[in-house]
């Protein structure tokens, strides 16, 4: 009887029928792409900024209230960013590309502004470091010269 309750459960779980699932993995954004595109070849680096300059970034917040970018920067909305500071005394902004990553960062409601990023870039002031999608395989800094670069560039010309 044992022997049997054990091979059951030993088919089942090979067939996927017993156990938690796999979590199916998310497909990559545009900004994945580019980010890929740029580690395998160095000449789309400037791409892969264009392609941050035009995508919707998510910057939390330390109150709950979630508000667009439009938003805040029409209606001079001001908000307060989450700011890590780090042992050597730098200071990191957290951003993420989509709604999912931020929430699995941040592991409970967390408000958040969602920005162009060249309207982030515009918004934000560069003495700070930012780290995109942290906790994933596309995570990415940015350090204060890529933010003074991403403030003076074009998002509307091609790389």
């Amino acid at each position: 009887m044992t022997r049997r309750i054990f091979a059951f459960l030993v088919i089942t779980a090979l067939l996927g029928g017993c156990g938690p699932k796999a979590e199916k993995k998310p497909q990559a954004t545009a900004l994945d792409q580019a980010f890929d595109a740029a580690k395998q070849d160095p000449a789309q680096r400037e791409n892969y900024y264009r392609t941050f300059l035009n995508a919707d970034i998510l910057v939390p917040t330390t109150d709950l209230a979630a508000l667009t970018g439009e938003n805040a920067a029409g209606e001079k909305k001001t908000f307060a960013p989450v700011i890590l500071p780090a042992a050597d005394g730098k200071q990191f902004l957290m951003i993420f590309d989509t709604e999912e990553r931020l929430a699995a960062w941040a592991k409970r409601k967390i408000g958040f502004v969602t920005f162009k990023g060249s309207k982030l870039a515009e918004a934000m002031d560069p003495q700070y470091h930012w780290v995109l999608n942290w906790g994933t395989s596309y995570r990415r800094q940015f350090t204060p010269d890529d933010i003074r670069w991403l403030k003076q560039a074009d998002p509307q010309k091609a790389g």
